[in-house]
């Protein structure tokens, strides 16, 4: 077959080639530009097949064939913003639809789909963690959830409620059962029916009013009778014990312990025969003086020396017995007012001696006594002359420093050199007095508080109380001195963090949320506590106070300051111990830019105050401003044909080059043997 050559021209040439690069661009394009549209629901997301009838969309899709076109309508699958296309009839639009049509069992609730009324459980739009309402059970029924088919156990009532999901309105039951209360049974600890008291063994009232025991068929029978529950009964002669009772002999007598009625004593009096005053005191004694009295006991059958009881406004007084132990018709007894017991106050007063004879018989007239007054106390006061510190602590020292004090009590009748007390914080405390012993006007207390350093920080008090020789003691024979023992050098360090994150970034009206922390640490190891008493954040002048929120830890806003006022715990360190404390900033973009602060944290003992800053830009992604980059090279479409009419002539160009330069070879190729052959012929 002969070869078929086209002769065209150079400009026919160009012009064939424009016309197939815009044919094949423009093509290649539209697909580009098809591939980067959103997706459309397909036929098989739609239940389309479902349908005697094709939407045209699907056509469009070429995803629903061989049957007609039909109208395409939306309905809605759940909840809003759900819509499914459905073609044809439905029986719903949304869920709250099919509440009358369908009745669903929690977990699954009336769900439209598609157009079709269905239960559905899991991705259904309801929003209730869990029912939102309760089947009601009668007064003493048990309730508990139904099985899952609906069903309860034998005897057991069957109950419901129907609730509306809060996401959606759609409906929903809760199936329960009721189980009726028990029927009474003794020893389930509930009184009740014919039952006396429940639990057996426990404690009962029974019918006369006394109390007994539960028994094992839960009555409550009559105790037993017991001596000692206040009615005689069985062999008891009486009850209760030391009431009056009638001896056999028709005697009164008194009721034994055993509930017997024994028969009374023989009678027996306590005489007091020869009993009398020897020294008596006066009516009337001074206040402090030394008063003695002394008095003969007696009876008949002798007196019980061991009984004989002396008092004093009811205080037992020593005294001395002539004879000492014998049981003698007589005894005396002396002793002294004003004694070893101390000074009588002044008033009135009473002593009284009382005796029983041998037989135990005691009472009137085996008793006496004496009515006197005492006068009142001379006036008397500590007035502390020539009290003074000579050495008195310092009120700030240095954490584990001993601390040295001197001090001068005095008054003017004397110091009591016994009754001296040193205490710190109401512990006392070792101290020499000069003198040691004596009760001279001025006496010299001195000591060493702290000599192991052990002392821990805070505020402590050193007192010294002393009285004079008389006894009077108090204000102003009392002085105090409070001492403040400095933190164990705490070491401090303070760091400040801000965060920002934007929201509704590519938005009109992002929002720059900025998060910042402020950690103070006591970065002492092993001792050293300190205290922190206030923390000062400033504020950017462009921090609008209304957008300041999350505060932590009672931190206050005011003026542009953050200030959080310490006290303990929260101000106290620990060595090794950090807290943080947090706020948080939103920023409109109106006010977007560099945001500087300074926060400044006070110590509690006085060191330099510690401060730390942190700077920020509150920036986020506004739509149409400079450096928005774009989101792919394939949303514009005149991008999309540029770049196909580029790919479409780099091929084309490329072809055409190595197809020119193919023929050139061969023309060059074909002259150089034409005018080889013409040479050899020549020869």
């Amino acid at each position: 077959m002969a070869n078929i050559r086209v002769n065209a021209g150079r400009k026919t040439t160009i012009i064939l080639l424009l016309i197939l690069f815009l044919i094949v661009g423009g093509t290649g394009g539209y697909l580009l530009w098809r591939v980067n549209q959103e997706k459309e629901l397909s036929p098989g997301d739609s239940h389309a097949g479902d349908n005697q009838c094709c939407c045209q969309a699907w056509i469009d899709a070429g995803t629903c064939t061989n049957k007609p076109a039909c109208i395409c309508v939306y309905v809605r699958g759940g909840c809003p913003g759900q819509d499914l296309p459905v073609c044809g009839g439905h029986d719903c639009d949304e869920g709250s639809d099919c509440n009358s049509k369908v009745d669903c069992v929690w977990p699954q609730v009336a769900y439209c789909q598609s157009g079709t009324c269905i239960c559905k459980s899991g991705s259904n739009g309801c929003n209730d963690p869990s029912p939102q309402c309760t089947p009601k059970c009668n007064a003493g029924e048990t309730y508990y959830p139904a099985s899952s088919g609906g069903t309860c156990n034998a005897g057991d009532r069957f109950v419901n409620c129907y609730h509306n999901c809060g996401g959606c309105n759609n409906e929903y039951i809760v199936q329960g059962c009721c189980k009726p209360a028990p029927a009474n049974t003794c020893g389930d600890g509930k009184k009740g029916g014919s039952e006396a008291c429940d639990p057996p063994g426990s404690v009962c009232t029974a019918a006369s009013g006394k109390q007994s025991t539960c028994s094992s068929t839960c009555t409550c029978p009559e105790p037993a009778n017991i001596c000692g529950d206040g009615t005689k009964g069985g062999s008891e002669a009486c009850d209760p014990p030391g009431s009056v009772c009638t001896a056999a002999s028709g005697k009164q007598s008194t009721c034994s312990s055993t509930c017997t009625c024994p028969e009374p004593p023989i009678e027996n009096t306590c005489d007091a025969r020869n009993a009398k005053w020897v020294i008596k005191p006066a009516t009337s004694i001074p206040y402090g003086q030394l008063t003695p009295f002394e008095y003969v006991t007696g009876d008949t059958d002798g007196v019980q020396n061991a009984n004989i009881i002396v008092k004093v406004d009811g205080r037992n007084v020593s005294v001395t017995k002539i004879p000492a132990t014998d049981n003698a018709t007589n005894i005396t007894v002396k002793g002294n007012l004003n004694g070893i017991e101390g000074p009588l106050s002044p008033g009135n007063h009473k002593l009284e001696i009382s005796w029983n004879d041998i037989h135990g018989k005691g009472g009137v007239p085996c008793y006496a006594y004496a009515d006197f007054t005492v006068g009142q106390a001379p006036v008397n006061t500590c007035d502390a002359v020539g009290a003074k510190w000579v050495k008195q602590p310092s009120s700030r020292v240095e954490f584990g420093k001993p601390i040295p004090f001197e001090y001068v009590t005095g008054d003017t009748d004397g110091v009591q050199n016994a009754n001296i007390i040193v205490k710190l914080d109401g512990t006392s405390v070792p101290v020499t007095k000069i003198p040691a012993v004596e009760d001279v006007p001025m006496i010299t207390v001195k000591g060493t508080l702290n000599s192991s350093g052990t002392l821990v920080s805070g505020s402590h008090k050193l007192e010294i109380s002393w009285n004079d020789v008389k006894g009077a003691g108090g204000v102003p024979c009392y002085v105090y001195s409070m001492i403040t023992i400095l933190p164990e050098n705490p070491e401090w360090d303070i760091e400040k963090q801000v965060v920002g994150v934007c929201v509704n970034d590519w938005t009109a009206n992002p929002i720059s949320s900025l998060s910042y922390t402020i950690t103070i640490t006591n970065t002492n190891t092993g001792s050293g506590s300190g205290t922190i008493s206030k923390i000062e954040d400033t504020l950017d002048p462009k921090v609008d106070p209304t957008k300041v929120t999350n505060i932590s830890n009672g931190g206050v806003i005011s003026n542009g300051k953050i200030t959080w006022s310490l006290t303990s715990p929260l101000s106290d360190f620990d060595p090794g111990e950090s807290k943080s404390f947090t706020y948080s900033v939103s920023v409109n973009k109106e006010y977007f830019g560099i945001y500087e602060n300074t926060v400044i944290a006070v110590p509690g003992t006085g060191e330099g105050d510690l401060e730390a800053s942190a700077n920020i830009e509150a920036r986020c992604n506004v739509p149409g401003e400079p450096g928005q980059p774009d989101t792919g090279i394939f949303d514009d479409y005149r991008n999309i044909v540029i770049l196909g009419a580029i790919l479409l002539f780099t091929g084309l160009g490329w072809s055409w080059i190595t197809d020119s330069f193919y023929s050139v070879k061969q023309r060059i190729s074909y002259e150089n043997k034409s005018r080889f052959e013409k040479r050899v012929s020549k020869r």
